[in-house]
């Protein structure tokens, strides 16, 4: 019995304008090579998730992308962020995330990027409150507008009693005007 494969939840949309990077050696296969082309590899990674994360951003900034979308928010995911089908593979060792390693340039890159995502991922939450509150306004204001068209009719109801001596029952006439 061997340990169950952890499913993968995360959503990454795929379209025609989703950019696809060549296949690449990784995993057992990089580490097989010498280490220059092996240094080459892993710049070229990080080279290949900024430029994903860039058409990220410009997604999301048209609109073309849910909330759920995918984006490495730390250092620890942007290392592991892995998609075989876009050519995404992660990054060797975690020390090639370490800020103050020889990858530190790309890394910062990173971190510039990550706050432009997270900026935009969040601002459209923030539009959405801001109209959330607006229609709960409304909604209040068109809930007192019809306590106040209520009362108005029940006032004229007791009047025609008043009047005609006969009871008018308020629902009985909401049904008739409906009608």
């Amino acid at each position: 019995m061997g340990r169950k494969k952890k499913v993968d939840r995360r959503i990454t949309t795929l379209d025609e304008w989703t950019p696809r990077f060549p296949d690449a050696p990784h995993g057992r296969e990089k580490n097989k090579l010498p280490d220059h082309e092996r240094e080459a590899l892993t710049v070229e990674a990080f080279r290949r998730k900024l430029e994903f994360m860039d058409y990220l951003l410009n997604r999301r900034l048209r609109g073309d992308l849910p909330d759920t979308e995918y984006w490495p928010t730390n250092p620890s995911e942007f290392h592991a962020w892995e998609h075989e089908d876009l050519g995404l593979y992660k990054l060797g060792s975690k020390s090639t995330v370490s800020p103050n390693g020889k990858y530190g340039a790309y890394l910062e890159q990173y971190e510039k990027k990550r706050k432009k995502l997270e900026r935009a991922f969040r601002d459209e939450v923030n539009d959405y409150k801001q109209a959330n509150d607006a229609l709960r306004k409304t909604n209040d204001a068109l809930a007192q507008q019809n306590a106040y068209l209520i009362y108005s009719m029940q006032k004229i109801c007791d009047e025609l009693y008043l009047v005609t001596g006969r009871r008018t029952n308020l629902l009985d006439l909401l049904d008739e005007v409906r009608r």
